[in-house]
């Protein structure tokens, strides 16, 4: 079905809308519990260092298998330490992710697949919604 360019735009804005909150409440919750729980902030940063020397092994030509292989298990190390913080203090070990309305797209509108970007069926029905609700203030 074909819409108009208001409904796109207003059912688009009520996405990002959506998307924004999850990221701005997932925000928070770091904030919140890395107040709580200090050591969780310098396990997130020690993996962000963790980052940059997996890429500084792979570009520095050497044999990078044994480095990355102690970067690995450090990393792991890490999240393993990070988890039983977070679940000790009685936070699901999804507490600190965003929670979207549709997990499937990530309150994008679009999904991939088999290499192809597919309109997501949330997006399919918020548009149906916001034509609905467009006809019926008339």
């Amino acid at each position: 079905m074909a819409y108009s360019k208001k409904i796109y735009d207003t059912a688009k804005e009520k996405l990002n809308s959506r998307r924004v909150s999850a990221l701005n409440i997932a925000d928070y919750r770091k904030s919140e519990v890395y107040k709580e729980i200090p050591r969780l902030l310098e396990i997130e940063r020690e993996l962000s260092s963790i980052g940059v020397s997996t890429a500084k092994a792979v570009l520095s030509g050497k044999d990078a298998a044994t480095e990355l292989s102690l970067l690995r298990d450090k990393s792991l190390k890490l999240q393993q330490e990070f988890e039983t913080l977070l679940t000790s203090h009685g936070y699901a070990e999804d507490y600190l992710e965003p929670h979207f309305t549709c997990e499937k797209c990530k309150d994008t509108g679009y999904v991939e697949l088999n290499n192809k970007t597919l309109t997501c069926d949330c997006y399919k029905k918020l548009l149906s919604a916001t034509a609905c609700e467009e006809l019926n203030k008339i």
